[in-house]
């Protein structure tokens, strides 16, 4: 509901708008999860819901009531920073929004709303991990559209499925730990080939009634190699700064790294996201003994010598200490800067930098500033044969 009430009472004029929270219900209204691998050709509105009729934000024009269809898609990003949904062959005016929280009108982002136009676009900072509804409008009435994003932005660093090296980080598509766990590059366990054993006729000896001397067959052993059962490592982080869990604000991306005890490469990898408790799980390890190291893309990394065994192994890698915003394993000046730059923004705003957004809460403020005072001067642990990290 929207109401406008502008009144001239004596002296005075007097404008009053209200609206009340989209009655909506999650996850019923989505049309689908989309990741930065998504691209839909041909989408339709025809079929969408009609659960937000009001948004708050848009450019050119805000405030706008859409009664219209819509479809609202789930996205999480794979890091954090500016990402780029664009919207294109419509077939007639739709809008584009991006929200926080599908069920309040107040945690709208962005929205792209030009009027008569076949192509629009809208450009947000996205926190890596935080979910967001990307909310197509059938603002001119139903239709069709395409729906798709820009390639290597900071949110979106890499298309799983392109057979591009869109960071140029040497790898490609699913062998890029950027798209470790996408669902482009999960595979189907029913479609990996399994060796069937095929039964081998055996020569059956016939007594023969010869003097002819006769050689008797002898078993030789056959070594046959066991399987050693996968190590599952189940691992638990504390966040600083955050409310007291459970609580979506303990859910993160982290890099998990098992180093060689004498150094040298990670042995294995993974990038899981914390649960809303700070817990965590990776699996397909190989048994054995390992440095482990885990690190959040602006906390300072924590590492301990681990022995897997078979099954499932907790381990506690204890609090990861907030503020290192360029991602070095060092609180410094440099992290000031980033912090000082952005200081006074939320999400949405010019200037905000979610790398100094320390509690993931959407905005840069004092709180943040206290993690970095607390932590100046420190650097995280560094796997062995690496040398101690120093302050640059």
């Amino acid at each position: 509901m929207h109401i406008d009430v502008n009144e001239p009472v004596g002296d005075w004029q007097y404008r009053v708008e209200t609206y009340c929270n989209n009655n909506c219900a999650v996850p019923a209204d989505v049309a689908r999860n989309i990741t930065c691998s998504t691209d839909l050709p041909g989408e339709m509105t025809a079929g969408g819901t009609t659960s937000i009729n009001y948004y708050l934000c848009g450019t050119p024009y805000g405030c706008l009531v859409q009664p219209n269809n819509e479809n609202i898609y789930e996205f999480t990003p794979q890091d954090s920073g500016s990402v780029t949904f664009i919207l294109d062959n419509m077939t007639s005016d739709h809008d584009l929004y991006v929200l926080e929280d599908l069920c309040s009108n107040n945690r709208c982002v962005a929205g792209a709303t030009d009027a008569g136009v076949n192509t629009d676009s809208i450009t947000f900072n996205a926190v890596a991990g935080r979910t967001y509804w990307i909310v197509v409008e059938a603002f001119g009435g139903t239709g069709s559209f395409d729906l798709s994003f820009q390639d290597n932005t900071g949110g979106c660093i890499e298309d799983c499925d392109d057979g591009i090296d869109n960071d140029d980080d040497r790898s490609v598509d699913c062998d890029d730990p950027d798209c470790f766990g996408e669902p482009e590059c999960i595979v189907d366990p029913t479609s990996t080939p399994t060796n069937t054993p095929t039964q081998t006729p055996t020569d059956t000896p016939t007594d023969t009634p010869t003097a002819t001397p006769t050689r008797t067959p002898t078993n030789t052993p056959t070594h046959t190699p066991t399987e050693t059962p996968a190590a599952v490592l189940a691992g638990q982080v504390t966040l600083e700064g955050r409310p007291a869990p459970p609580t979506p604000a303990w859910s993160v991306p982290l890099r998990v790294n098992l180093y060689p005890p004498a150094g040298g490469a990670p042995t294995f990898s993974c990038t899981p996201t914390t649960d809303q408790t700070g817990a965590f799980t990776c699996s397909g390890f190989t048994q054995g003994s390992y440095v482990a190291c885990v690190k959040h893309s602006h906390t300072l990394q924590n590492c301990l010598n681990a022995t897997l065994g078979s099954g499932t192994n907790n381990i506690d890698f204890g609090t990861l200490r907030e503020a290192d915003a360029d991602d070095n394993n060092c609180v410094a000046l440099v992290d000031f800067s980033i912090l000082a730059t952005g200081f006074g923004t939320c999400s949405g705003n010019i200037g905000y930098d979610p790398r100094a957004d320390f509690d993931d809460d959407g905005c840069v403020a004092l709180v943040d500033f206290s993690r970095l005072s607390t932590n100046f001067g420190l650097c995280g642990d560094d796997p062995p044969g690496s040398g101690a990290a120093e302050q640059p």
